[in-house]
């Protein structure tokens, strides 16, 4: 009984580092298949991912429902490795590394190197959904990535920095958890200011919880780094 309470406590862990990792580049944004949203009405299940040109198939991006294994995918010969992430409960996306006209230049995945691959699709309001962080992330109750901004708060944007004593996670796990779940604390956006965020920070978190008597504290926040990537995440499968 105690090797089986062992085995399930590694599981947990490995589960949760994988599941909370922040080393992938999230982008600017997020594209994903319309269809791979729940109650979709687009059947459409796969798209083509190009070249520069717009003219050379390099890979394709699927979601493929019924299969067990890996429900999304890309194919490609040129990455070991893909960037999809997820961004929704069991939805995954790609990168967005700019907005260029009718199309996307995306972050694809990794070469041998672990370098970065890019690739190109053409724009189909029908087939493809996509959100940018600069607005998405107003949508929802944050915590801090690992990053050199991570619980660094601010009176105003670029202003004087204010301490916040957050309350320590004391949960059963949080021992082995990433750097971004050490303090129990939530942030419910307010508004943005370019790449700074007022936020009303909550500790301990009233996200899944009542909370008797948190503390609470309207402060600003960098949300985004200079070249747009978040410097906060959310957690995409609830409580």
């Amino acid at each position: 009984m105690k090797n089986n309470n062992i085995i399930v406590l590694i599981c947990f862990i490995l589960i949760s580092i994988n599941g909370f990792s922040q080393s992938k580049d999230k982008g600017i944004g997020v594209l994903f298949l319309k269809s791979s949203l729940p109650d979709s009405q687009t059947k459409l299940d796969s798209v083509c991912i190009y070249d520069s040109t717009l003219s050379k198939t390099i890979g394709i991006y699927m979601y493929l429902p019924d299969d067990i294994n890996s429900i999304f995918q890309i194919k490609s010969k040129h990455i070991v490795e893909n960037c999809l992430f997820e961004f929704e409960y069991e939805t995954k996306g790609l990168p967005i590394q700019e907005l260029e006209k009718n199309s996307f230049k995306i972050i694809i995945g990794t070469d041998s190197l672990n370098n970065p691959v890019m690739g190109w699709v053409k724009y189909n309001s029908k087939s493809l959904g996509y959100y940018l962080w600069e607005d998405y992330l107003l949508k929802k109750e944050l915590y801090f990535s690992d990053s050199p901004s991570m619980y660094q708060f601010y009176k105003t944007p670029h202003g004087e920095k204010k301490i916040i004593d957050l309350i320590k996670d004391d949960s059963e796990y949080s021992q082995y958890l990433e750097k971004e779940f050490i303090f129990n604390y939530i942030m419910h956006p307010i508004k943005k200011e370019g790449k700074w965020l007022k936020v009303e920070v909550v500790t301990p978190s009233d996200y899944c919880d009542e909370v008797l008597k948190p503390k609470k504290e309207v402060l600003w926040i960098r949300y985004l780094d200079d070249k747009g990537r978040p410097l906060v995440w959310y957690y995409t499968r609830g409580c």
